[in-house]
């Protein structure tokens, strides 16, 4: 899926700064106006959106931060955007967004603006108290006259390499195939169609994609994906796959291994233009960094459980730990899933849970979230560090309970146990000797 991503810098008091990073667009519209409504409910002042690394922006974005600016004007809220990107300028620009909201070129413009804006609001409200004294009418604000500075600056991150090469496996070539072929074909690279998945693995090894693009219409292509992204030579390929109108993602199946990326139908071919190019510029990156990478998803239920243990056993198997080593991670992301399941979940077989796995040269990690709504996990760590087994279990004993040494185990299985957010994240960290 698209995501979108974002950080805040700076106090609500003073200036407030929003990175966004990612895609702007009908599946993230909802977290975009949760950003917002969380910058007004604060009491934010002066905000700075930073646009430098959204990757996409659609119609509905656009509409929202027209929405948006004249809320924010209404209360006095100094609201400007920064390093706009120029393919996602230019949308903007189109649409007219630029002549309403200011768009500047970094921080420092952002923050002289705010300042003028301020000083403005200062002398009219000055005026206005005058204008009430004197029982005179106030005077009429002027049309506000903005130097904008519209610099939709070049992304500092490498262009697409010129080496790329993209398979589409699509049922049949038409014009959407030829589209693509024309905007991702690099000088130096290729760009292959094949029209099953079959057909797909037979050329595989031959092809060497950097990005697939595959339709959810072709047979078998969830099977085909999860042969891609098990197998260790193949799973650092980005695969984005398109799916027809319609599809619940949220319920697709009991037990899913995911692509990197999705888009559901309709959709911009933009959108899919600048999703595509991220996850070209990515890949390099990330094999250099990586070994292999799966994500797969399940159901919590017994027999799901059973299948995502015995995966990342088969997965754990392949890495260059010794088995030993293998033995203690597997039982301790078995103990991680069971306790997503039972405490997470608290035993709802609907729910899903998360998982990652990930090879790195020096370690071997693996990620489990469930949709629970998390622990006092310090405590528990605390409790790991300074009982014994033997003494955890005689506590929890006194008090009525039954294990207890669940953490306990976890931690002697690796050599990193880290929960993250509000607890219902655990990582797995075993580093390879």
């Amino acid at each position: 899926m698209a995501k979108l991503a974002y950080r805040i810098r700076g106090s609500v008091d003073k200036v407030v700064m929003v990175e966004m990073s990612g895609f702007i667009n009908a599946a993230t519209i909802g977290f975009f106006e949760e950003i917002l409504n969380k910058l007004m409910a604060k009491g934010a002042k002066r905000i700075i959106l930073d646009f430098y690394h959204v990757n996409y922006i659609n119609s509905t974005g656009i509409g929202t931060l027209f929405n948006y600016y004249q809320s924010f004007q209404e209360k006095g809220v100094g609201f400007v955007i920064i390093r706009i990107p120029q393919e996602v300028g230019v949308t903007m620009h189109l649409l007219g967004l630029t002549d309403i909201v200011p768009c500047l070129k970094n921080k420092d413009d952002a923050i002289k603006f705010l300042d003028e804006e301020d000083r403005k609001r200062k002398i009219m409200s000055s005026a206005e108290t005058v204008a009430k004294k004197e029982a005179a009418p106030a005077p009429k604000e002027e049309p506000r006259k903005r130097s904008r500075v519209y610099f939709f600056k070049t992304r500092d991150f490498k262009p697409t390499p010129e080496k790329s090469t993209v398979l589409m496996i699509v049922p049949k070539q038409d014009v959407f195939t030829d589209i693509m072929q024309k905007r991702l074909h690099t000088p130096g690279g290729q760009f292959y169609v094949v029209h099953s998945a079959s057909e797909a693995l037979e050329k595989f090894d031959a092809i060497n994609p950097d990005l697939l693009i595959l339709e959810d219409k072709i047979t078998d292509s969830e099977e085909f994906l999860a042969k891609i992204k098990i197998d260790k030579g193949s799973s650092l390929v980005s695969v984005v796959k398109l799916y027809p109108n319609g599809t619940d993602i949220e319920n697709l199946k009991n037990f899913k291994i995911w692509e990197n990326d999705y888009l559901v139908e309709p959709f911009e071919m933009m959108e899919l233009f600048a999703l595509a190019e991220a996850e070209l510029r990515r890949v390099p990156k990330d094999r250099r960094q990586y070994l292999q990478q799966v994500h797969f998803q399940f159901r919590s239920r017994p027999g799901m459980v059973n299948r995502a243990q015995e995966l990342a056993l088969s997965l754990i198997r392949k890495t260059p730990l010794n088995p030993e080593e293998s033995t203690a991670l597997s039982a301790a992301f078995r103990e991680a899933v069971d306790n997503a399941h039972r405490h997470g979940h608290k035993g709802n077989e609907n729910n899903y849970i998360d998982c990652v796995f990930l090879m790195e040269h020096d370690k071997v990690s693996i990620t489990v979230e469930d949709g629970g709504e998390g622990f006092n996990f310090a405590y528990y760590l605390d409790q790991v560090k300074n009982l014994t087994p033997e003494k955890q279990a005689q506590l929890r004993r006194e008090a009525g309970q039954r294990g207890g040494l669940g953490i306990m185990l976890m931690k002697k299985c690796t050599d990193q146990l880290e929960y993250l957010g509000k607890g219902n994240v655990v990582r797995l960290i075993k580093n390879v000797s």
